[in-house]
Protein backbone atom coordinates (compact mmCIF):
# COMPACT_ATOMS: atom_id res chain seq x y z
CA UNK A 1 0.00 0.00 0.00
CA UNK A 2 1.08 3.54 -0.39
CA UNK A 3 -0.43 7.43 -1.13
CA UNK A 4 -0.36 9.42 -4.55
CA UNK A 5 -0.89 12.99 -3.77
CA UNK A 6 -3.47 13.68 -6.73
CA UNK A 7 -4.95 17.34 -7.04
CA UNK A 8 -2.81 18.42 -3.66
CA UNK A 9 -4.99 15.71 -2.14
CA UNK A 10 -3.12 11.83 -0.91
CA UNK A 11 -4.75 9.10 -1.87
CA UNK A 12 -4.39 6.00 -0.80
CA UNK A 13 -3.45 2.83 -2.97
CA UNK A 14 -2.83 -0.53 -3.50
CA UNK A 15 -1.22 -2.33 -6.56
CA UNK A 16 -1.09 -5.87 -6.57
CA UNK A 17 -1.22 -9.13 -8.43
CA UNK A 18 -0.25 -10.17 -11.91
CA UNK A 19 -1.58 -9.21 -15.83
CA UNK A 20 -3.43 -6.78 -16.98
CA UNK A 21 -3.92 -3.99 -14.98
CA UNK A 22 -7.70 -3.48 -13.40
CA UNK A 23 -8.93 -0.42 -11.66
CA UNK A 24 -11.34 -0.32 -9.03
CA UNK A 25 -14.15 2.35 -7.85
CA UNK A 26 -15.65 1.25 -5.21
CA UNK A 27 -18.99 2.36 -3.37
CA UNK A 28 -20.48 4.73 -1.09
CA UNK A 29 -18.84 4.90 2.28
CA UNK A 30 -17.32 2.05 2.07
CA UNK A 31 -13.50 2.67 0.40
CA UNK A 32 -11.42 -0.30 -0.99
CA UNK A 33 -13.10 -2.28 1.73
CA UNK A 34 -15.66 -2.93 -0.78
CA UNK A 35 -13.87 -4.89 -3.02
CA UNK A 36 -12.55 -7.48 0.02
CA UNK A 37 -14.16 -10.53 -0.93
CA UNK A 38 -13.36 -10.24 -4.85
CA UNK A 39 -9.81 -8.83 -4.95
CA UNK A 40 -8.33 -11.95 -3.86
CA UNK A 41 -10.20 -13.33 -6.52
CA UNK A 42 -9.25 -11.28 -9.42
CA UNK A 43 -5.31 -11.18 -8.31
CA UNK A 44 -4.44 -13.94 -9.91
CA UNK A 45 -5.22 -12.73 -13.63
CA UNK A 46 -4.92 -8.86 -12.80
CA UNK A 47 -2.67 -6.51 -11.27
CA UNK A 48 -5.52 -5.13 -9.32
CA UNK A 49 -5.38 -1.48 -8.42
CA UNK A 50 -7.20 -1.02 -5.26
CA UNK A 51 -7.61 3.00 -3.83
CA UNK A 52 -9.84 5.29 -1.64
CA UNK A 53 -11.14 8.19 -3.21
CA UNK A 54 -10.80 11.65 -1.64
CA UNK A 55 -13.51 11.81 0.79
CA UNK A 56 -13.15 8.50 1.80
CA UNK A 57 -11.69 5.41 3.29
CA UNK A 58 -7.65 6.38 4.35
CA UNK A 59 -7.56 9.39 1.31
CA UNK A 60 -7.49 12.93 2.84
CA UNK A 61 -11.09 14.29 3.34
CA UNK A 62 -10.92 17.68 2.46
CA UNK A 63 -13.91 20.08 2.88
CA UNK A 64 -16.76 20.25 0.37
CA UNK A 65 -17.79 20.31 -2.79
CA UNK A 66 -17.23 17.56 -4.26
CA UNK A 67 -18.00 16.38 -7.69
CA UNK A 68 -18.91 12.85 -9.73
CA UNK A 69 -16.47 14.39 -12.66
CA UNK A 70 -13.56 15.21 -9.97
CA UNK A 71 -13.78 12.05 -8.75
CA UNK A 72 -13.46 10.39 -12.03
CA UNK A 73 -10.48 13.27 -13.02
CA UNK A 74 -8.29 12.33 -9.93
CA UNK A 75 -9.00 8.07 -10.73
CA UNK A 76 -6.87 9.23 -14.14
CA UNK A 77 -4.61 10.81 -12.07
CA UNK A 78 -3.92 8.25 -10.09
CA UNK A 79 -3.31 6.34 -13.73
CA UNK A 80 -0.76 9.04 -14.64
CA UNK A 81 0.88 8.20 -10.91
CA UNK A 82 1.38 4.77 -11.90
CA UNK A 83 2.79 5.49 -15.36
CA UNK A 84 -0.43 3.75 -16.72
CA UNK A 85 -1.88 4.74 -19.93
CA UNK A 86 -5.48 2.66 -20.83
CA UNK A 87 -6.16 0.18 -18.20
CA UNK A 88 -9.72 -1.55 -17.69
CA UNK A 89 -12.04 -0.49 -15.33
CA UNK A 90 -14.33 -2.26 -12.19
CA UNK A 91 -16.85 0.18 -10.43
CA UNK A 92 -19.24 -0.68 -8.07
CA UNK A 93 -22.83 1.67 -7.37
CA UNK A 94 -21.09 4.69 -6.74
CA UNK A 95 -17.62 3.53 -8.33
CA UNK A 96 -20.08 2.74 -10.96
CA UNK A 97 -21.12 6.25 -11.88
CA UNK A 98 -17.49 7.33 -11.77
CA UNK A 99 -16.67 4.62 -13.88
CA UNK A 100 -19.38 6.44 -16.58
CA UNK A 101 -18.06 9.89 -16.04
CA UNK A 102 -14.72 8.35 -16.74
CA UNK A 103 -14.97 6.40 -19.77
CA UNK A 104 -16.72 9.56 -21.22
CA UNK A 105 -14.67 12.06 -20.23
CA UNK A 106 -11.21 9.98 -20.70
CA UNK A 107 -11.92 7.20 -23.56
CA UNK A 108 -8.48 6.48 -24.44
CA UNK A 109 -7.87 5.50 -21.04
CA UNK A 110 -10.53 3.37 -20.42
CA UNK A 111 -10.04 -0.17 -22.28
CA UNK A 112 -13.38 -2.49 -21.06
CA UNK A 113 -15.51 -1.28 -18.21
CA UNK A 114 -17.73 -3.71 -15.67
CA UNK A 115 -20.26 -1.04 -13.36
CA UNK A 116 -22.42 -3.52 -11.20
CA UNK A 117 -25.42 -2.13 -9.13
CA UNK A 118 -25.47 1.56 -10.00
CA UNK A 119 -28.08 4.16 -11.47
CA UNK A 120 -27.32 7.18 -13.75
CA UNK A 121 -30.04 9.26 -12.57
CA UNK A 122 -31.81 8.34 -8.85
CA UNK A 123 -35.81 7.73 -9.36
CA UNK A 124 -37.67 8.97 -6.41
CA UNK A 125 -37.65 6.45 -4.16
CA UNK A 126 -33.78 6.07 -4.21
CA UNK A 127 -33.80 10.06 -3.40
CA UNK A 128 -35.94 9.43 -0.38
CA UNK A 129 -33.26 6.73 0.64
CA UNK A 130 -30.73 8.72 0.67
CA UNK A 131 -32.43 10.80 3.03
CA UNK A 132 -33.39 8.57 5.13
CA UNK A 133 -29.33 8.13 5.12
CA UNK A 134 -28.51 11.61 6.24
CA UNK A 135 -30.79 12.03 8.58
CA UNK A 136 -30.10 8.65 9.99
CA UNK A 137 -26.03 10.32 9.95
CA UNK A 138 -27.17 13.60 11.61
CA UNK A 139 -28.56 11.64 14.54
CA UNK A 140 -26.27 8.83 15.25
CA UNK A 141 -22.90 9.99 13.23
CA UNK A 142 -21.00 7.59 11.22
CA UNK A 143 -20.75 3.60 12.16
CA UNK A 144 -22.94 0.40 13.33
CA UNK A 145 -26.19 2.52 12.74
CA UNK A 146 -25.92 3.62 9.54
CA UNK A 147 -24.08 0.18 8.48
CA UNK A 148 -27.00 -1.60 10.19
CA UNK A 149 -30.03 0.57 8.14
CA UNK A 150 -27.51 0.07 4.71
CA UNK A 151 -27.10 -3.30 5.31
CA UNK A 152 -31.05 -4.01 5.42
CA UNK A 153 -31.30 -2.19 2.34
CA UNK A 154 -27.94 -4.03 0.36
CA UNK A 155 -28.37 -7.65 0.96
CA UNK A 156 -31.19 -10.06 0.10
CA UNK A 157 -33.77 -11.14 2.56
CA UNK A 158 -31.86 -14.47 1.93
CA UNK A 159 -28.20 -13.50 2.54
CA UNK A 160 -29.11 -11.86 5.92
CA UNK A 161 -30.56 -15.40 7.36
CA UNK A 162 -26.89 -17.11 6.43
CA UNK A 163 -24.16 -17.42 8.60
CA UNK A 164 -21.68 -15.14 6.66
CA UNK A 165 -24.37 -12.06 7.32
CA UNK A 166 -23.21 -10.47 10.81
CA UNK A 167 -19.64 -10.52 9.96
CA UNK A 168 -20.27 -8.54 6.60
CA UNK A 169 -22.16 -6.20 8.29
CA UNK A 170 -19.90 -5.62 11.04
CA UNK A 171 -17.18 -5.09 8.29
CA UNK A 172 -19.50 -2.55 7.04
CA UNK A 173 -19.80 -0.66 10.25
CA UNK A 174 -16.08 -0.47 10.64
CA UNK A 175 -15.80 0.86 7.13
CA UNK A 176 -18.48 3.44 7.65
CA UNK A 177 -16.89 4.50 10.82
CA UNK A 178 -13.74 6.06 8.60
CA UNK A 179 -16.88 8.44 7.04
CA UNK A 180 -17.08 12.31 8.11
CA UNK A 181 -20.66 12.56 8.70
CA UNK A 182 -21.15 16.04 7.06
CA UNK A 183 -19.02 14.97 3.89
CA UNK A 184 -21.54 11.45 4.11
CA UNK A 185 -24.64 13.97 3.81
CA UNK A 186 -23.14 15.85 1.05
CA UNK A 187 -22.47 13.19 -0.60
CA UNK A 188 -25.73 11.61 -0.95
CA UNK A 189 -27.36 15.03 -1.77
CA UNK A 190 -24.37 15.37 -4.76
CA UNK A 191 -25.97 11.80 -5.69
CA UNK A 192 -29.63 12.53 -5.05
CA UNK A 193 -28.94 15.82 -7.94
CA UNK A 194 -26.63 13.52 -10.23
CA UNK A 195 -28.18 12.86 -14.07
CA UNK A 196 -25.30 11.32 -15.93
CA UNK A 197 -27.48 9.71 -18.60
CA UNK A 198 -25.59 12.64 -21.20
CA UNK A 199 -22.37 10.55 -20.77
CA UNK A 200 -23.95 7.01 -21.37
CA UNK A 201 -24.21 7.70 -25.57
CA UNK A 202 -20.39 9.29 -25.33
CA UNK A 203 -18.94 5.99 -24.31
CA UNK A 204 -17.11 3.88 -26.66
CA UNK A 205 -15.42 0.93 -24.63
CA UNK A 206 -17.59 -2.16 -24.73
CA UNK A 207 -19.73 -2.14 -21.25
CA UNK A 208 -20.74 -5.17 -18.83
CA UNK A 209 -23.42 -3.63 -16.30
CA UNK A 210 -24.12 -5.87 -13.40
CA UNK A 211 -27.11 -6.42 -11.48
CA UNK A 212 -28.37 -8.33 -8.60
CA UNK A 213 -32.13 -9.57 -9.61
CA UNK A 214 -33.54 -8.47 -5.99
CA UNK A 215 -31.65 -5.02 -5.57
CA UNK A 216 -34.06 -2.59 -3.78
CA UNK A 217 -31.28 0.14 -3.72
CA UNK A 218 -30.67 0.28 -7.27
CA UNK A 219 -33.10 -1.94 -9.37
CA UNK A 220 -32.43 -3.09 -12.56
CA UNK A 221 -35.71 -1.27 -13.21
CA UNK A 222 -36.17 1.99 -11.72
CA UNK A 223 -38.79 4.44 -11.63
CA UNK A 224 -40.16 6.30 -14.46
CA UNK A 225 -37.91 9.72 -13.09
CA UNK A 226 -34.76 7.25 -12.66
CA UNK A 227 -32.75 5.59 -15.28
CA UNK A 228 -31.62 1.82 -13.65
CA UNK A 229 -29.17 -0.57 -15.00
CA UNK A 230 -31.78 -2.05 -17.59
CA UNK A 231 -32.49 1.31 -19.21
CA UNK A 232 -28.27 2.37 -18.86
CA UNK A 233 -28.01 -0.76 -21.22
CA UNK A 234 -30.39 0.22 -23.73
CA UNK A 235 -28.80 4.14 -23.81
CA UNK A 236 -24.56 2.77 -23.81
CA UNK A 237 -23.81 1.99 -27.50
CA UNK A 238 -21.98 -1.42 -26.76
CA UNK A 239 -22.75 -2.78 -23.44
CA UNK A 240 -24.52 -5.90 -22.02
CA UNK A 241 -26.81 -6.68 -19.05
CA UNK A 242 -25.99 -10.17 -16.92
CA UNK A 243 -28.17 -10.45 -13.55
CA UNK A 244 -26.99 -12.10 -10.35
CA UNK A 245 -29.83 -14.20 -9.50
CA UNK A 246 -30.88 -13.93 -5.67
CA UNK A 247 -28.62 -11.22 -4.94
CA UNK A 248 -29.12 -7.82 -3.52
CA UNK A 249 -27.42 -4.54 -4.07
CA UNK A 250 -23.86 -5.89 -2.93
CA UNK A 251 -23.43 -9.21 -5.14
CA UNK A 252 -19.84 -9.08 -4.67
CA UNK A 253 -20.25 -10.08 -1.51
CA UNK A 254 -23.13 -12.12 -1.63
CA UNK A 255 -21.90 -13.94 -4.59
CA UNK A 256 -17.97 -13.11 -4.66
CA UNK A 257 -17.10 -16.21 -6.81
CA UNK A 258 -19.67 -15.56 -9.33
CA UNK A 259 -19.05 -11.74 -9.81
CA UNK A 260 -15.30 -12.45 -9.84
CA UNK A 261 -15.99 -14.92 -12.69
CA UNK A 262 -18.56 -12.07 -14.62
CA UNK A 263 -15.32 -9.69 -14.82
CA UNK A 264 -12.41 -11.60 -15.25
CA UNK A 265 -14.21 -13.88 -18.57
CA UNK A 266 -15.81 -10.25 -19.98
CA UNK A 267 -12.57 -8.32 -19.64
CA UNK A 268 -10.19 -11.03 -20.44
CA UNK A 269 -12.32 -13.34 -23.11
CA UNK A 270 -14.85 -11.09 -24.33
CA UNK A 271 -16.98 -13.20 -23.03
CA UNK A 272 -20.68 -13.42 -20.14
CA UNK A 273 -21.88 -16.76 -19.01
CA UNK A 274 -20.05 -18.68 -21.79
CA UNK A 275 -21.33 -16.30 -24.84
CA UNK A 276 -19.21 -14.79 -26.93
CA UNK A 277 -19.78 -11.17 -27.27
CA UNK A 278 -16.26 -9.45 -27.90
CA UNK A 279 -13.56 -9.81 -30.87
CA UNK A 280 -10.08 -10.26 -29.11
CA UNK A 281 -9.08 -6.42 -30.05
CA UNK A 282 -12.47 -4.89 -28.97
CA UNK A 283 -11.70 -2.48 -26.13
CA UNK A 284 -8.12 -3.15 -26.97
Amino acid sequence: MAYATINNTSLWYEVAGQGPHLLQLHGLGLGHANFAPVTPLLRPDFTVIDYDMRGFGDSDKPPAPYSIEGWADEAVGLLDHLGLDAVDVHGTSFGGMVGIVMAAKYPDRVKRLVIGCCMARYDTLAILNKKVWKAMATATGMGEEVANLIASQAFSRAFHDTDRAPAQVAAMGAAFKKNDPELWKHFCDLLCEADLTGYLPQITAPVLVTSGDQDIMTPVDSGPAGVGTREMVRRLPNAWLTLLEGCGHLHLVEQPEESAKLVRDFILDGTINGETVLGETDGR
